[in-house]
């Protein structure tokens, strides 16, 4: 069974995480485009996503080549083959499947039966994982499945249930509990779900799509809402619902997930949860779920032609809260360069007004312990956490008043392989530290090491040479430069550093950001392999097709009035 359970979540993962990766360009009052299918999904699953408009799966599998090693997919193949259950035999062959089917956009479309463009859904049903997409030829999915059933031996069943004719694979019968894969397809979709001792006839029904629910997602504004809230672009859209999660673990709302989560445990959640579902914890739970209520996420941006694709999804954690307030006022300065993927091999910034990290832990502590709780598990984290003020902190940040952000850039870097060791034969770079008063900044702190205590630094801009006073290792030093430029503190080496260096005088100490990640996986990692081949080393295969991956990443987290938000942008020119 359990063999069988991991199986199940490779699959489900796997198809979650590629739907979530689907994106497109966004744009204002965006109308979501018709799609009948959603009549069928609940308007309290707990985890949607959709993608609504067609996506270019086989134009996306030409331009990245996601085809595995032999080494990953022995790894795989070992690890649910371990089993001698033919439904862990069962998964493992689909999985191969998968794998070889991957790495040619033709084969690919062809094993899964699609068309060129595809649409997509996941969804809940209760506890019922539901997997719906759009399918050209239904019988490529049904080879699939008989590959699968004579490698294995687990042979599935056909049933007719209201004129559709399904599949069931039995993967688990024992102590009462039993869980059965369900495909089917109908109307041009194709369904893959599951059926349960914990499950109702009625459920599965209504994961078939042959049966609608009392209240549906299409019957509300919910997906039109997050787009238009978010600035999506309406062509992917989904979310995971907090307050439905958390009302069902209490049982304030008896939910289908509720119900179903009662059944597994065959009715004991009451008496081993008896505190967390008490009257007290309901309520003071549902009040921090109504503060969170749910995490949205869905497609910016979307290019895929011949010569470029970008990227760009949104991933908000939606609030109401005061914490959120507190966090926003932490947000520091982040320099304009560390904004993109462009002209860098690796970057990180983290804007910061450190005076303010104090007074804002400060205000999140005291909300929290001075909130009226009656739920007990939720006064005894009060009385603990009053035995921790974090005005401590103060301290502890005295030193950086000031400092509003940090970051570090690698523009350029050319490695070497000499007598033994590496050798930097080029490497262009820069750290910043911006602040209020950059050289007060650096007179404060020249005093944790003797060999700058002699030294000033000039108010005009202008930089002073620090190899002299520095000792690192395989040259590091040299050509190393020190400036204060406007309000900002900068050590760099190298002529496009410099450039940077220079830009950061114009920059104003503004709060625009928290954190941002970037890195150009062809020019970081082809400079590293680099190195490793002149060492005579061999760079192992799951790892050497980085080296030719012309691919920019870039992540940014933020606190904004929507709530926690994180926007990741991939992009690739050939």
């Amino acid at each position: 069974m359990k063999k069988a359970l991991i199986a199940i979540a490779i699959i489900t993962a796997g198809v979650t995480t590629y739907l979530y990766q689907q994106q497109s360009e966004p744009q204002h009052n965006v109308q979501l485009p018709t799609m009948n299918e959603l009549a069928f999904v609940p308007a309290d699953t707990l985890l949607f996503f959709g993608q609504l408009q067609a996506f270019p799966i086989k134009n996306y599998l030409t331009y990245f080549n996601f085809g595995q090693t032999e080494s990953q997919r022995a790894a795989l193949e070992y690890d649910l083959l371990e089993t001698e259950e033919p439904s862990g035999i069962f998964f493992a062959n689909l999985m191969q499947q998968y794998s070889q089917a991957v790495a040619s956009p033709e084969l690919f479309t062809q094993t899964f039966g699609l068309n060129d463009e595809v649409k997509g859904l996941f969804y809940t049903v209760g506890l019922l994982p539901v997997i719906r997409y759009e399918i050209a030829k239904p019988e490529a999915l049904w080879q699939m499945l008989a590959t699968a059933e004579k490698e294995s031996g687990l042979v599935g069943k056909k049933e007719t249930i209201q004129g559709l004719e399904v599949v069931k694979y039995e993967l688990v019968n024992q102590d009462g509990q039993s869980l059965e894969l369900v495909v089917a397809v109908q109307h041009g979709w194709a369904t893959i779900t599951f059926n349960s001792s914990f499950n109702e006839p009625v459920d599965l029904l209504q994961a078939l799509a042959l049966e609608k629910p009392k209240s549906s997602l299409a019957q509300t504004d919910t997906l039109q809402a997050i787009t238009s809230r978010h600035q999506l672009d309406g062509k992917s859209v989904g979310f995971f619902n907090h307050e439905a999660l958390i009302n069902g673990l209490t049982g304030k709302e008896n939910n289908l997930f509720s119900q179903m989560l009662n059944r597994v445990s065959q009715n004991q959640l009451d008496t081993e949860m008896a505190q967390m579902r008490s009257p007290a914890c309901q309520a003071d739970f549902a009040t921090i779920a109504s503060n969170w209520p749910r995490t949205v996420f869905g497609s910016e941006k979307l290019v895929i032609e011949a010569d470029e694709i970008v990227m760009r999804t949104k991933m908000v954690v939606e609030s109401q809260s005061s914490v959120l307030k507190s966090l926003a006022s932490i947000r520091g300065f982040l320099p304009d360069f560390t904004q993109s993927a462009e002209q860098k091999m690796l970057s990180l910034a983290l804007g910061v007004d450190v005076a303010k990290v104090s007074p804002a832990l400060t205000n999140i502590w005291t909300e929290f312990t001075e909130a009226k709780y009656s739920c007990q598990p939720l006064v005894d984290m009060q009385q603990e956490a009053k035995q921790n003020n974090p005005m401590m902190l103060t301290m502890m940040t005295s030193m950086a008043t000031g400092v509003k952000g940090v970051s570090a850039s690698l523009l350029d870097l050319q490695l070497s392989q000499q007598q033994g060791e590496p050798q930097f034969d080029k490497l262009d770079a820069l750290v910043t530290v911006s602040a209020n008063n950059p050289i007060a900044l650096f007179n404060s702190v020249k005093g944790f090491y003797a060999p700058l205590m002699e030294v000033s630094l000039p108010a005009d801009g202008s930089s002073i040479m620090l190899g002299e006073y520095l000792d690192l290792p395989f040259g590091l030093a040299k050509s190393i430069q020190l400036a204060a430029k406007g309000e900002h503190l900068v050590l760099f080496k190298g002529e496009k550093a410099e450039k940077l260096a220079d830009s950061l005088s114009k920059q104003d100490l503004t709060a625009n950001g928290f954190n941002n990640f970037a890195m150009d996986y062809q020019a970081l990692f082809g400079a590293v392999f680099t190195l490793i081949e002149e060492s005579g080393e061999e760079i192992p295969p799951e790892f050497a097709a980085l080296k030719d991956l012309n691919m920019q990443l870039y992540f940014d987290t933020d606190f904004t009035d929507q709530g926690i938000e994180m926007v990741s942008e991939i992009s690739s020119k050939k």
